[in-house]
């Protein structure tokens, strides 16, 4: 607690910067990451927080991006979280993926702009084994016109998000969360992806390299297993597992901001 305390009070000067979010379950809220009011495209996104109050009566004020921006002085703009979702377009996700049109409908309903950027996706396509594929560069992805990476695989998926992301909002700063271990998985084996995992990790510092955007190193912060800090279904965090994500956010914001 005092640690968290400490990265809050650095980075309070974020007043009036605006935080939107492109993720998956793990950050939706019913009411806000489904409010056509901010976006018109985000009002049919399934969500999995607030709309059953035997989740722990969870309430916005205890997710992560809520708690991190209050902390921090920013205001949530614009939440395009969809329950179920994976960055690459298998398994049904050709128009919920975070590969999609998602990636670039981080803007409200007056074409606002967010100041910063915050990715916490890639646990689904984990979970059902989605290849990773191979990421080198741009040209892997835009041939100069348009997209031509497989978006089934993820590295070619989400390095396509990022760069539309990058390009349609390119005075935001961009932070992607890595994916810590909950061996949870509901393809193939344990271990089987728990090491898919650790590439997928490699791979999206590899990305965030090659666009020069921020890494929330999440997985490094929990270090091993989530598992206790996780809701019985063995994916979704619980209060506390909330409260650990958004100190980890916080202290990539600090430690980026702090050096500007």
């Amino acid at each position: 607690e005092n640690y968290i305390d400490v990265v809050e009070s650095k980075v309070t000067a974020l007043n009036g910067k605006k935080l939107s979010i492109l993720g998956d379950s793990i950050s939706t809220f019913n009411g806000v990451s489904n409010n056509a009011e901010t976006n018109s495209t985000i009002g049919d996104n399934a969500v999995f927080y607030g709309k059953d109050s035997s989740v722990l009566n969870f309430n916005e004020n205890d997710t992560w991006w809520k708690q991190s921006a209050d902390k921090t002085g920013a205001s949530v703009l614009v939440n395009n979280s969809w329950a179920g979702a994976n960055v690459a377009t298998n398994y049904g996700n050709e128009t919920k993926g975070g590969c999609t049109a998602r990636a670039e409908n981080l803007h409200d309903v007056n074409n606002v702009e967010p100041d910063i950027i915050a990715v916490y996706m890639g646990i689904n396509d984990c979970g059902c084994l989605t290849g990773l594929g191979e990421f080198n560069g741009i040209s892997d992805i835009w041939d100069g016109e348009k997209y031509i990476g497989n978006t089934e695989l993820f590295a070619t998926a989400y390095a396509t998000m990022v760069h539309k992301i990058v390009t349609k909002y390119g005075n935001a700063k961009v932070f992607l969360f890595t994916l810590p271990q909950n061996g949870y998985h509901w393809a193939g084996t344990k271990e089987e992806y728990n090491a898919l995992q650790v590439e997928y990790n490699k791979m999206i510092y590899k990305i965030a390299e090659v666009f020069d955007v921020e890494v929330v190193d999440l997985a490094t912060m929990v270090g091993g297993n989530f598992g206790e800090y996780l809701l019985d279904d063995g994916i979704h965090p619980n209060e506390k597992g909330m409260d650990i994500i958004s100190a980890a956010f916080e202290t990539a914001l600090y430690s980026f901001y702090s050096e500007k």
